[in-house]
């Protein structure tokens, strides 16, 4: 397994691309939140955030960044970004995922 079940307790991967790229590929037990859907949903990321670190990931790691960004700024710390998105994530975790 990639993460052991003890750490995938501790962390939740939010995929800020659109919802027609997520529908394409995503990460397994990920939730979407578009980017520019994120300020709408600071109060419930709020109370996800007191128990779980946050991963921020997109397609190429800008849009995460940028989203990483509005979290930090509303009161978000323990806030982090896929850098290189998921093409990264299919070539240092999963090359089996499908990259469009």
């Amino acid at each position: 397994e990639i993460i052991n079940s003890e750490k995938k307790n501790k962390f939740l991967i939010i995929d800020v691309r659109p919802r027609n790229q997520f529908i394409i590929s995503s990460i397994p037990n990920s939730i979407n939140i578009p980017i520019f859907e994120l300020e709408s949903k600071l109060s419930d990321l709020k109370s996800l955030s007191n128990e779980k670190e946050l991963i921020l990931i997109c397609r190429l790691g800008v849009s995460s960044k940028n989203a990483v960004s509005i979290l930090n700024r509303n009161g978000f710390n323990n806030v982090y970004d896929v850098n290189g998105g998921i093409k990264s994530w299919k070539e240092q975790v999963d090359p089996n995922f499908q990259f469009y």
